[in-house]
């Protein structure tokens, strides 16, 4: 089993990129500060899984094995269509979301 950080390197593969980033700050997505270049929300992101515990960690990592085998699909209950869910990151707050794209 892999240690933390390299737990960690492999899930910061999953945050959204940098165009997922730029829509983020065009629609004024209240989970991320619009001040920020995408090079400090990566930051953000690392230090947030730095924060959890090695098990947490396993698990954010387990997610984003199954959001690679798509397998996590995410709906929303206005139009109740499937979308295959793709990327994640952490909010202001440190909530993790799991996205999908458009």
């Amino acid at each position: 089993m892999a240690d933390k950080s390299v737990l960690i390197l492999r899930i910061m593969t999953h945050v959204v990129p940098d165009c997922y980033y730029e829509r983020m700050l065009g629609e004024e997505c209240m989970g991320v500060d619009e001040a920020e270049t995408y090079h400090n929300f990566l930051a953000w992101n690392k230090s947030c899984l730095e924060e959890l515990s090695f098990e947490d960690v396993r698990w954010v990592w387990g997610l984003c094995q199954r959001l690679n085998n798509n397998e996590i699909g995410m709906m929303d209950m206005e139009d109740c269509g499937i979308w295959k869910a793709d990327a994640i990151f952490y909010t202001l707050k440190k909530n993790l979301v799991i996205v999908h794209p458009r």
